[in-house]
């Protein structure tokens, strides 16, 4: 049985970061760090679902603030991190986008064997990716960031990333950490954009990846990830985006009612403001109405669906 998520134990604090340790019945034990963004309770940490369903020691390192992990308190973390881990002779360093730069670059630090990093940056510093990756400039510090690279000593001698290679910006960033650490092993997920870490979503899919990356499988991942992008829903979400972004809302919504199934509540009502504000954008505001209201219907708290509905009250006024 696993245990509730109370039972979970926070062994350290910041206000930067928090470290919560979940005793469990594997032989190896999992190391999670968590996405921008993460808002959870006091004894959550991103991937707690997925350790309490398969009843995995876990060390879930939580930031506080987009900062990359990248702040005073990372050494006692760390030194937390492995005192709890201690016991492991295999441990799997894990997460996705910020948490997949941390998964990387502190993997050695912590004492992985392996690392499953999902669409992680090389750097948020303008001077290492400015040239190409914007995306993250916002949360940019000097004093924090200019130095944060990934270099070849940070990262556990079975690593492995995950990306889609046609999505440049991702592509780029990965390219730029294996030429500095030659042995990372690249794992694509064609037509998944920033989203690769939903192409296997679930426990079992996750546990099997986990599997793979004990055995040290690379080829058993790359046959996995192919099994699973054929007729995969993330596939069609995404290329209802793109198909939106270039050949425009008539488009975008065609395919969006054709694989609507694929979209739950929040995804369709985030996809629904998208083709809104495009309609939006060519002058056509009833189309536009009959998107935001159908998009507001799924998901009434949506902002992006408020947003476009604000724009046609002032239109309309």
């Amino acid at each position: 049985m696993s245990l509730p998520v109370w039972q979970a134990k926070l062994v350290f604090s910041s206000e930067n970061m928090k470290v919560l340790y979940r005793p469990g019945k594997t032989d190896y034990a999992l190391v999670t760090f968590s996405h921008s963004n993460w808002t959870g309770e006091r004894l959550d940490y991103w991937g707690r679902r997925l350790a309490d369903n398969l009843d995995l020691t876990t060390v879930g390192i939580v930031a506080r603030r987009n900062d990359w992990f990248c702040n005073p308190d990372m050494p006692a973390i760390l030194a937390a991190a492995r005192a709890r881990l201690a016991g492991f002779r295999k441990v799997i360093s894990f997460g996705s986008s910020m948490g997949g730069y941390a998964a990387l670059k502190f993997s050695a630090a912590v004492g992985a064997s392996s690392v499953l990093s999902f669409v992680p940056q090389y750097s948020i510093a303008p001077a290492d990716v400015g040239a190409f990756d914007r995306r993250f400039l916002s949360h940019y510090e000097p004093a924090r960031h200019d130095g944060m690279r990934i270099e070849e000593a940070d990262v556990a001698r079975n690593a492995y990333v995950f990306l889609d290679p046609n999505f440049r910006m991702d592509r780029r960033n990965v390219e730029m950490i294996r030429a500095r650490a030659p042995r990372l092993q690249m794992v694509p997920a064609r037509t998944t954009g920033h989203s690769t870490l939903e192409l296997f979503a679930g426990t079992e899919k996750t546990a099997r990846l986990f599997e793979l990356a004990l055995a040290e499988d690379h080829a058993g991942m790359l046959r996995f990830a192919a099994e699973l992008s054929v007729n995969s829903p993330v596939r069609r979400r995404y290329l209802t985006k793109r198909l939106l972004q270039r050949r425009g809302p008539e488009v975008g919504l065609s395919y969006f009612r054709h694989w609507r199934a694929d979209f739950g509540h929040g995804q369709g009502a985030v996809i629904l403001a998208a083709i809104a504000r495009a309609f939006l954008a060519q002058g056509r505001e009833r189309e536009a109405l009959a998107c935001a209201t159908e998009g507001q219907a799924l998901a009434p708290q949506n902002k992006g669906i408020q947003m476009v509905l604000d724009s046609l009250r002032q239109t309309t006024a």
